[in-house]
């Protein structure tokens, strides 16, 4: 009787120990994809943040450009000239969110 005892609380211990190791992996693994997702998210939405500063950094320039003022002839270099520290500025700090094929082609155009 001692035994059946022993072994009925030993495979009982050992069945809800494999139920709690069994959970632990489950909450372990969506833990693991909840913090995955939401970091590759955040990379996603930082990226596109940093598009969006870059096109805004060259908007006034191309609509001056695409929309000359006749009353004021401008000289695209001029133009340009003047904006140069800024889109500069846009540059570098686009190219911290490139790697790659895409900083490759980036730096070439």
């Amino acid at each position: 009787m001692k035994e059946f005892i022993y072994y009925f609380l030993s495979a009982f211990i050992a069945d809800r120990l494999l139920y709690i190791a069994g959970s632990l992996l489950l909450l372990w693994i969506g833990y693991r994809l909840t913090t995955s997702k939401s970091t590759k998210d955040k990379q996603l939405r930082d990226f596109n943040n940093a598009a969006k500063a870059f096109r805004v950094a060259f908007v006034n320039e191309l609509s001056v450009l695409e929309n000359p003022v006749f009353d004021a002839p401008q000289n695209p270099y001029d133009v340009l000239l003047v904006a140069f520290s800024k889109h500069r500025i846009a540059v570098c700090s686009f190219r911290n969110f490139l790697a790659g094929f895409s900083l490759w082609r980036f730096n070439k155009a």
